[in-house]
């Protein structure tokens, strides 16, 4: 995963114009999907994802 996202942050400041920038967020969860039932897990919780903000304590009607 380190070899992608080094890879993929040279290639995009590439496209940029940019040297140095960042692309991926600090001390986050990778995860590579294997199979089906893995790839239907995270299209769930992404699709509901958004559903559950209201519900989180950082939550404001802002």
């Amino acid at each position: 995963m380190g070899w992608m996202k080094y890879h993929a942050t040279k290639e995009i400041n590439k496209l940029r114009g940019t040297t140095g920038e960042k692309v991926f967020q600090r001390s986050f969860y990778d995860h590579i999907i294997r199979n089906r039932k893995d790839y239907e897990e995270s299209y769930k919780y992404i699709h509901e994802n958004p559903m559950r903000w209201r519900f989180d304590k950082l939550y404001t009607e802002e």
